[in-house]
């Protein structure tokens, strides 16, 4: 019984001790998608679509793309929302290819969930979007698209680095 006793008081002094710090898979996936929004090299492919209304529409067979090269911006996501001002004919898609304009990255970095942000501008045919990508790690995101003549949408899809042409 004294030996076990004096077991167990050798081993809790070991126990408080913490082991190496390396960083955990959550903040390694945070880096890589961190690296991956600031090369300005990166696809979007969105599976989700979320109106104004708050309703969750499944996109399988017409999934929003984004397109990220350097400083353009080339993207069509389905719209499902309210439109103010639109010229007759008017496919009813988001669509767009420009140069960014507004470019800003924001990160946010806590203990458990760091989260990066991902703004800019970009004109269309007949309307200029308002677009923020909001990234916490791993593959997923959330594509929010502001309009002058749309209500707001978000989208949710996957991030990913563009092919090797």
């Amino acid at each position: 019984m004294k030996k076990s006793v004096l077991f167990f008081m050798l081993l809790f002094p070991l126990a408080g001790v913490p082991a190496e710090e390396t960083p955990s898979d959550k903040e390694q996936e945070f880096r890589k998608t961190l690296a991956l929004l600031e090369s300005d090299q990166f696809k979007i492919t969105a599976t989700y679509a979320y109106s104004s209304g708050g309703r969750s529409i499944p996109l399988a067979g017409n999934e929003g793309t984004l397109t990220v090269r350097d400083s353009v911006a080339e993207g069509f996501f389905p719209f499902f929302g309210r439109a103010y001002r639109l010229p007759m004919g008017e496919e009813g898609g988001i669509r767009f290819d420009g140069k960014m304009e507004k470019k800003q990255i924001t990160v946010k970095e806590k203990r458990k969930n760091s989260s990066v942000r991902y703004k800019f501008r970009v004109k269309g045919l007949n309307d200029v979007y308002d677009i923020s990508i909001e990234a916490f790690g791993g593959d997923y995101c959330t594509v929010y698209i502001q309009s002058n003549n749309r209500s707001t949408i978000s989208y949710q899809g996957k991030v990913e680095p563009l092919p090797e042409p």
